[in-house]
């Protein structure tokens, strides 16, 4: 299975990119980047795909969810599945209220 890539590493003295495996900075030969510092780009942030999908974009974050490194195949089969059904449900609940609600009183708005 798809396993999460890390995101590179910056050296927070003078923003070289590092290699996974390099644990000091071959630019100023600081030793203190550490994981923790490391931002992720904002594509690859999870907590931020998933809520473009399921907030704002509905199905529009498919493209963000399914180019990023940073969830397996599984978790976005799974997401790919829930923000669907929840577009589906979205999509029926508008479409219940416009008919069933919405349109009666203003057909017989019209009607006066």
């Amino acid at each position: 299975m798809d396993k999460p890539i890390p995101a590179n590493r910056v050296c927070p003295h003078c923003d070289t990119v590092l290699s996974v495996d390099n644990d000091s900075c071959p630019a100023c030969g600081n030793g203190e980047a550490n994981k923790s510092q490391i931002p992720i780009p904002w594509d690859e942030n999870p907590t931020l795909i998933i809520c473009t999908m399921v907030f704002a974009a509905l199905f529009l974050g498919f493209p963000l969810l399914w180019r990023s490194r940073q969830f397996s195949l599984l978790a976005k089969i799974v997401w790919t599945v829930l923000v669907t059904l929840e577009t589906i449900l979205i999509f029926w609940l508008f479409f219940w209220l416009l008919f069933t609600h919405m349109l009666p009183k203003i057909f017989e708005a019209l009607d006066y």
